[in-house]
């Protein structure tokens, strides 16, 4: 009888083996099978982050350019009121010295213009017209102070109001201030037009 039990319990086991083996390697599949589906999970993941932090760092720099372009608007109306603040107080102090038929031969002058301006106008040169630099003393031929070279809102341009009898006008990039009745050159603003 334990031999026949002996026997028998070997022969089970000979057949249960295989069942055994087969169940171990379905485990072994599925195992395998979750191990590749948890790498799949994670690859997935993966991408889902960068994509997410590209999203993020793409929003990022939207906000710092945008931030940068306030900050220099910023900068750039500070350094324009700081402009328009210096151009004011020239003015007023000019204003303060005005320039009168008395007091002219004070503001004789060559100066070179601290400022350029974009005249609305293009300047027409008299025919057969070379550039000569003039400076304070000097005496100018009449046509080139005729009214069509006139500047008539000279304090766009920060320049003084003249008196009776004087008038600025623009010789080529120079704002001249000439006596109208001997053409003499009183002051010279050059460079001042472009």
């Amino acid at each position: 009888m334990k031999t026949r039990a002996i026997l028998l319990a070997t022969v089970a086991v000979l057949f249960m083996a295989p069942a055994f083996a087969a169940q171990s390697d379905n485990d072994n599949n599925n195992t395998n099978n979750n191990k590749h589906h948890a790498q799949q999970v994670d690859q997935q993941t993966d991408k889902q982050e960068r994509q997410q932090d590209r999203r993020n760092d793409t929003a990022n720099d939207r906000q710092d350019a945008r931030q940068d372009a306030r900050q220099d608007a910023r900068w750039d109306q500070g350094g324009d009121r700081m402009d328009a603040r210096h151009d004011r107080q020239q003015v007023e102090r000019r204003m303060e010295r005005r320039m009168t038929a008395e007091n002219i031969n004070s503001f004789r002058a060559n100066n070179y213009a601290r400022h350029r301006y974009h005249y609305s106008s293009r300047w027409n040169a008299p025919r057969n017209w070379r550039y000569t630099r003039y400076s304070y003393g000097q005496r100018m031929p009449s046509y080139y102070y005729g009214s069509s070279f006139f500047i008539v809102d000279f304090g766009l341009f920060g320049l003084y109001s003249p008196p009776y009898g004087y008038q600025w006008i623009r010789y080529g990039h120079d704002a001249i201030l000439v006596d109208t009745r001997s053409g003499e050159v009183i002051r010279v603003e050059y460079n001042m037009f472009y």
